[in-house]
């Protein structure tokens, strides 16, 4: 595809984990399934989407925080994608159900270990979404296990807009309206011919009913109690076709929670005893250590 420059960088990196014996089981069976699904003609790959996500990813946005393993400060270096981040970008992005303009993907489960870059990945990537689906009016939400988790997403997006002069003090007119108080936490307004709302939620699922969105992210899912933010802002997608719930979390000390129990579902789609509709709409990335018989990890 010389049109997507990218796409060939995801595909070696799908080839890389399949050919990689040394790699857990559920990470090796996502690539393949990425892979394998190239070749089905029940979808149309299309690199548009991936490559747009991508450009604006790492051509707009820029690290707020961090340093190099060398030491060296981030902050305001452009973003840079990790090969996990690129081919779960276009995975996610780039399948269509054939012969209409209809995402495949309406779910997207991240689970990889902590320090890899899931939320500000996870925000970026939503926020390119929501830019895309501008037309349609874009609403995106995000809600964390706490509005403090939440609010490191949103924070960087500050920054991000802050310095590309897209959001401003005072609100002036021409700009994005920001919201960042105790009244809320919201980038909106119109753009590129369309419009956008970016919100960061506290963690109050019983208000959840009265949204709508096309586009969620479940930040540190290991951190809910219960299934209600998932189950009631899925619900509230109901009003767009082309949407996204993406999930992302880490192992956590709950054994029979809510994210316990979703991981082991994304294991059974991975493995192919959960299979349908659903399981065709869900996207699922799993990184982690091989568990000895007993459940321990060395």
């Amino acid at each position: 595809m010389t049109d997507a420059p990218h796409f060939q960088l995801a595909v070696d990196y799908a080839k890389s984990v399949v050919d990689d014996k040394g790699l857990h089981e559920l990470t090796r069976l996502g690539c393949r399934r990425f892979l394998d699904d190239l070749e089905s003609d029940k979808f149309d790959f299309r690199p548009a989407l991936p490559e747009f996500c991508i450009e604006l990813m790492t051509g707009l946005f820029s690290f707020s925080q961090g340093e190099r393993m060398n030491g060296k400060p981030l902050r305001g270096v452009p973003f840079e994608l990790m090969p996990w981040h690129l081919y779960c970008t276009y995975a996610i992005c780039g399948f269509y159900w054939a012969g209409t303009d209809l995402r495949r993907f309406t779910e997207a489960d991240i689970f990889a270990p902590r320090k890899t870059v899931k939320t500000t990945w996870a925000e970026a990537l939503q926020t390119c979404l929501a830019l895309w689906y501008r037309k349609s009016g874009s609403k995106a939400k995000t809600v964390a296990g706490s509005l403090k988790q939440g609010m490191e997403g949103f924070d960087w997006l500050v920054y991000n807009f802050t310095q590309l002069g897209l959001v401003e003090d005072g609100n002036p007119e021409g700009k994005l309206q920001l919201l960042n108080s105790s009244l809320g936490h919201s980038i909106k307004g119109e753009i590129w011919g369309g419009s956008i709302s970016l919100e960061t939620l506290a963690f109050k699922p019983e208000l959840f009913d009265a949204f709508n969105a096309n586009l969620v992210h479940l930040d540190e899912l290991e951190l809910y109690k219960d299934s209600r933010p998932y189950t009631r802002l899925k619900d509230g997608m109901k009003a767009y076709s082309n949407k996204l719930i993406l999930c992302t979390f880490t192992a956590g000390d709950d054994g029979t929670g809510f994210a316990a129990q979703h991981h082991d579902y994304m294991a059974k789609i991975l493995r192919g005893t959960v299979t349908g509709l659903d399981a065709d709409k869900t996207f699922v990335f799993m990184s982690e250590a091989e568990r000895d018989v007993d459940g321990s990890v060395d």
